[in-house]
C-alpha cells in the first residue's frame, strides 16, 4: 500500500498445491513428446537402414549370381577347352623352362604309349634319341628369343619306335609361369598320305596314257590306214575317174572324221572348258552331261578355287574326280553323288560322298 501515490498493490500468490500439477504435466507432457521424437527418429533410423541392409543384401545375391555365371562359364570354357585339347589329331605337350611335363592331350599319350602318370615325371628329353640333347638347348633358347619355333625332331615312344615329327612350339603364360606348349605332327602319317595321294595320281596319269594310247591305236589308226588305202588306189592307173572322185569324197569324209576325233581326244587331254574357264567349270559341265541321263543326280559345290590354279593341278583335279564318277557309276548302283571342294591356304580339300553299295576291302 502507498498512501502518497495513492495506489494500492494487491498480489495473488498460489499456494503449493496450485503449482505443482501444472509444472508436472508440462513436464510429463515434454517427456512423452521427446519420447514420441526418439521413437520416430529410431524409426526413421531402422527404416533407412533397412533399406540400406536390403540393398546391400540384393547387391550381394546378385554378385553371388554373377559369382557363379562366371565360375560355370570359366568350368564350360575349361570343359570345352580340355574336349578340343584332348581331341586333336595331333600330340600336344606342355613343359616347363626345363623341359619337364607339365601337361598332355589324350593323343600324345596314344601315340608315345605312355599314360598320363608316366609322362608327368618325365623330362622332354626321355622322349627323345640323345642324338637330340643338343639340339634341344638350341630351339629352347631360340623360343625364348622368338616366342615360337617349328622345326623337325623325333620321338622315341614306350616300346622303342622312332617316330619323326614336325613340332609347332609356342611360348606361353600358364599358372603364373612360362611353359612351352609343343604341337607334334607325326610325318610318318603324313609321309604315307602323300604317298598314297602320289600313287593315286600316277595310276590316274597312267591310266589316262592307256585310254589316249588306245584312242590312238582304235580311232586314228583305222581312219589313217584306210586314207592310206584309198590314196593308193588313186595312184592306180587303172581307177576309172568316176571311182577317184568317189575315193577322194571317201578320203575327204574320213579326213574330217580324223580331224574330230583328233579334237576330241586333244580335248580328253585338256578339255577346253579348263584351258578357257577353270575346272571349276569343267567339273560342272561334266556333272550336267551326266545328271541328263536321269540315271545318276550329282550335287557339286565349290569355295574358294581359284580359275587362276596351275592348269596341271586343274587337270588332276578333274581327272581324279571324273574318275571317282565314273568308278560310282560302274560299281556302288549309286542314285546320289556329292561332291566338295574347297581351295583354302594352298590347300585343296575334296569331299566326295555317294550312297552306294560300297565293298569290303
Amino acid at each position: 500500500r502507498y498512501d502518497e501515490f495513492g495506489l494500492i498493490i494487491a498480489a495473488i500468490i498460489p499456494t503449493r498445491e496450485l503449482t505443482y500439477d501444472p509444472i508436472k504435466n508440462l513436464i510429463i507432457t515434454a517427456v512423452y513428446f521427446a519420447l514420441l521424437i526418439s521413437i520416430l527418429f529410431i524409426l526413421m533410423v531402422l527404416l533407412t537402414t533397412t533399406r540400406r541392409v536390403h540393398k546391400l543384401l540384393n547387391a550381394i545375391r546378385l554378385s553371388n549370381i554373377k559369382l557363379r555365371s562366371a565360375k560355370d562359364a570359366l568350368r564350360q570354357s575349361e570343359y570345352n577347352f580340355r574336349t578340343l585339347f584332348n581331341n586333336s589329331s595331333d600330340e600336344m605337350l606342355v613343359s616347363d623352362m626345363q623341359g619337364n611335363i607339365i601337361e598332355m592331350n589324350e593323343m600324345a599319350c596314344e601315340t608315345l604309349e605312355y599314360t598320363r602318370e608316366e609322362l608327368l615325371k618325365m623330362n622332354i628329353l626321355d622322349l627323345k634319341p640323345a642324338k637330340f640333347g643338343q639340339k634341344f638347348l638350341e630351339n629352347r633358347n631360340q623360343l625364348v628369343r622368338s616366342g615360337s619355333l617349328i622345326f623337325d625332331s623325333e620321338y622315341i615312344t614306350k616300346t622303342g619306335n622312332l617316330i619323326p615329327v614336325e613340332i609347332n612350339s609356342r611360348l606361353l603364360d600358364f599358372n603364373q609361369q612360362k611353359v612351352v606348349l609343343s604341337i607334334s605332327r607325326n610325318l610318318k602319317m603324313h609321309n604315307e598320305l602323300e604317298r598314297k595321294v602320289l600313287s593315286a595320281v600316277i595310276q590316274t596319269e597312267e591310266r589316262e596314257r592307256e585310254r589316249f594310247s588306245k584312242d590312238m591305236h582304235d580311232g586314228l589308226g583305222p581312219m589313217l590306214s584306210t586314207v592310206k588305202l584309198y590314196v593308193g588306189e588313186l595312184a592306180d592307173a587303172h581307177t576309172s575317174e568316176e571311182e577317184k572322185a568317189s575315193y577322194i569324197k571317201q578320203v575327204n569324209e574320213i579326213i574330217d572324221e580324223a580331224v574330230s576325233s583328233t579334237r576330241e581326244i586333244s580335248n580328253n587331254l585338256m578339255p577346253r572348258v579348263i584351258h578357257e574357264y577353270g575346272v571349276v567349270k569343267a567339273i560342272q559341265a561334266f556333272c550336267n552331261k551326266i545328271n541328263l541321263t536321269n540315271r545318276i543326280k550329282i550335287e557339286f559345290n565349290s569355295i574358294g578355287v581359284d580359275q587362276t590354279m596351275d592348269k596341271n593341278i586343274q587337270l588332276i583335279l578333274f581327272r581324279v574326280i571324273s574318275e571317282l564318277i565314273n568308278n560310282t557309276i560302274k560299281h556302288a548302283k549309286a542314285t546320289l553323288i556329292s561332291i566338295n571342294i574347297e581351295a583354302n591356304e594352298g590347300k585343296i580339300k575334296v569331299e566326295f560322298n555317294d550312297n552306294g553299295i560300297g565293298f569290303n576291302t
